[in-house]
């Protein structure tokens, strides 16, 4: 019928440890959802790059990246610093 009728939060250190090697997109995006950003590289252009951004304990922005390869499939993932916070204005 349309209705909301739950709401999760997808982006967790339990889901991030689950993305391995091999993951399918569809299969990452099915666990942590649509990603905040999508980049690829002139250097490296059989990759594609996607993004979330999260908030740690104690407010902490991060982000975890998940790295595809020229299949679609994960090469690697990573969660680093926000960039947004090491920017010029940033916090």
């Amino acid at each position: 019928d349309g209705k909301l009728t739950a709401l999760t939060q997808q982006l967790t250190p339990d889901n991030f440890a689950q993305v391995q090697p091999g993951m399918t997109q569809a299969a990452v995006r099915s666990l942590l959802g649509k990603p905040a950003k999508t980049q690829r590289f002139d250097l490296k252009p059989d990759e594609e790059h996607w993004q979330w951004r999260f908030e740690e304990t104690g407010g902490h922005r991060r982000v975890f990246t998940v790295t595809f390869d020229r299949e679609g499939k994960v090469k690697l993932s990573a969660i680093g610093e926000d960039p947004r916070d090491t920017q010029i204005g940033g916090k």
